[in-house]
């Protein structure tokens, strides 16, 4: 019976990412492993075949499975890591807002920009930003008021 490989995790990693570096030879194997070509398909396409699935196999970048069925099993998706961007920081936030007060404000919004200069952790912060955006609402227009939201909004 047949015998079908499909690749591991690790098989997968490597083809991605080449974080364990691989022989061309050993690689070129590995791309053709499909879940699908059986030992002996991969045997008649490169007669070193047979030693090279056994090292993948023993290094534990492909597994196999037999199959008594004529139509071949999917093989699994392949895991995927997600990355997350970094979280903002609070004195991240903080800088951004700021900087987008003084921007509007200038002179006008000193009072304002030194309480949020002060607060400690961004509770206190977040407290502070409804006057905030109310003085810039007051002293610049409805439209301003609402663009500075946004940009707080945005965080």
């Amino acid at each position: 019976m047949p015998i079908i490989y499909r690749k591991t995790a690790k098989g997968l990693a490597e083809i991605e990412t080449r974080v364990y570096r691989l022989s061309p030879r050993l690689r070129s194997v590995l791309i053709m492993i499909d879940g699908k070509r059986s030992d002996a398909d991969l045997v008649q396409m490169l007669p070193q075949a047979a030693e090279v699935l056994a090292a993948l196999a023993q290094d534990d970048f492909i597994s196999e499975y037999t199959r008594t069925s004529a139509t071949p099993a999917p093989p699994p998706p392949p895991e995927r890591t997600v990355i997350r961007p970094p979280q903002p920081t609070f004195e991240a936030m903080r800088k951004d807002v700021l900087r987008a007060f003084n921007d509007r404000l200038g002179p006008a919004g000193e009072g304002m920009a030194l309480k949020l200069e002060k607060a400690r952790n961004e509770t206190e912060f977040r407290a502070l930003l409804p006057a905030a955006v109310q003085l810039v609402t007051t002293l610049q227009g409805r439209d301003a008021g609402e663009s500075f939201m946004a940009r707080i909004n945005a965080w």
